[in-house]
């Protein structure tokens, strides 16, 4: 009698899981329907070189296919092709069904 429950409690965590995240078609964008939490305040080290030589990323929350998961900001070397643009970080932007991440772009 015990297993019943516990199956029945296991199927309904599988069904909230499922109904998380929803791929629409033809693009197969990840489009997530809960919103992400506010952003973090981070502290910005220094650059680990000159600065012209390093963009910064922002932290950003990252959907793990359950629930969102925080990963921090961090320095990247600047590809030479971009030494005179403007690296655009990604954000989460509002869609019909939920949210879903633009990545960063250069411009």
């Amino acid at each position: 009698m015990r297993t019943r429950p516990m199956l029945t409690l296991s199927s309904l965590a599988v069904v909230l899981a499922a109904c998380a995240v929803y791929i629409p078609e033809p693009t197969g964008e990840l489009v997530v329907y809960t919103p992400p939490p506010p952003d973090r305040v981070e502290v910005i080290a220094p650059a680990p070189g000159r600065h012209t030589d390093y963009y910064w990323e922002p932290g950003r929350w990252c959907w793990s296919g359950r629930d969102y998961t925080w990963s921090d900001g961090r320095w990247h070397p600047r590809p030479a092709e971009h030494r005179h643009h403007t690296f655009v970080p990604g954000r989460w932007s509002p869609h019909p069904r939920g949210h879903v991440w633009v990545h960063g772009q250069w411009r």
